[in-house]
């Protein structure tokens, strides 16, 4: 117990000792029996008074101890929340620092990137020059092949079909009927191959027949030599580099292979003929033609170089140029045209 609380209890107990003392050896008769309840009711004052000071006492200590052991469940609690807090502390130091490798990681992974987006880009520059090089040596040439083709006029098909049934390819055959022909120039004519061709003799089919090839000379006034040249229309292209490709029947200037069909004429151009510089084609594919008369509505210009695609049919708007130079006199109708070739100088 309190030192406090033994100076508060002593004094009663010494009190109601005293009390008690006196009224029990207290032996004056002239006391009245006031005196003596007043004696006892102060003695019950004091006992109350120290039952009360113990109880609270009691009490006191009894919410001491309960608050103690509140304060003792706290004190856990906020242990328990502090080891708590350092083990969380513990884990984002442990992430901060992972954190900084994970940087440092991710740092040295942008640095390579970098490094490696620096050679690529060399590597690219490289491979662009090395490919503009290819590209220039690529176009550093002649072009090999050009094909030309239209499609024969209904009186054009006539003059050509009324040649071409009198001839015979022996005495047993009457005509060649109307066969597909190639004719390819030789030094001084012709070598003619023929394609298939189904024979049909008054209502009955005989079947399918290829013709042996042939031979004509420039020498020969008819046969497939004057059947060639009524098929070979006059042209003069002038390309864009000032070259000139001149096809003139009258002066004996064909084509290097001529394929002759109901459906399309074509000339097959090839140097020294076709004198076309390819570089000068890339940068400028505008080209001037001309012709004499006969003229078709549209021509058919095809690419036979592996570097060069072009397939284009060009619808033509022929005017009349009198021009004084001796050739454009010659073919005094003319158009201008572009075309649009791609080039494809590196293989996918």
């Amino acid at each position: 117990m309190d030192p406090i609380i033994w100076l508060q209890v002593i004094p009663l107990i010494l009190a109601c000792g005293t009390m008690l003392f006196e009224g029990i050896f207290d032996k004056n008769t002239d006391e009245d029996s006031r005196k003596k309840v007043l004696r006892f009711a102060s003695i019950i004052a004091l006992l109350c008074t120290l039952v009360a000071i113990l109880y609270g006492q009691r009490k006191s200590a009894e919410e001491k101890l309960q608050n103690e052991a509140k304060y003792q469940q706290t004190l856990a609690v906020q242990n328990k929340q502090l080891e708590e807090s350092q083990r969380i502390r513990s884990r984002q130091d442990a992430q901060i620092a992972d954190a900084h490798e994970i940087k440092e990681s991710q740092q040295q992974t942008i640095e390579g990137q970098k490094t490696e987006l620096r050679q690529s880009a060399e590597l690219r520059n490289a491979q662009s020059q090395g490919i503009e090089q290819m590209i220039r040596l690529g176009l550093d040439r002649y072009m090999s092949g050009l094909e030309i083709s239209y499609k024969p006029s209904t009186a054009q098909w006539n003059a050509i079909t009324r040649i071409y049934r009198t001839l015979k390819p022996s005495q047993k055959e009457t005509s060649y009927y109307d066969a597909p022909m190639i004719a390819e120039r030789v030094t001084d004519g012709w070598s003619v191959i023929f394609g298939w061709t189904k024979i049909i003799e008054g209502n009955k089919d005989m079947g399918w027949k290829m013709f042996p090839p042939a031979f004509a000379s420039d020498k020969e006034e008819k046969g497939f030599a004057s059947l060639i040249k009524e098929a070979s229309i006059p042209l003069l292209i002038k390309w864009s580099d000032g070259t000139v490709t001149d096809i003139e029947p009258w002066t004996n200037r064909y084509p290097t292979v001529i394929t002759i069909s109901h459906d399309a004429i074509t000339f097959t151009l090839r140097p020294p003929l076709l004198n076309l510089y390819l570089g000068a084609l890339k940068q400028n594919a505008t080209i001037n033609i001309r012709t004499r008369a006969n003229y078709p509505p549209e021509l058919r210009f095809k690419s036979l170089d592996g570097n060069v695609k072009c397939d284009q049919t060009i619808q033509l708007h022929w005017k009349k140029d009198d021009s004084n130079e001796p050739s454009d006199r010659v073919k005094p109708f003319t158009d201008h045209v572009e075309l649009h070739p791609v080039f494809r100088i590196i293989p996918n």
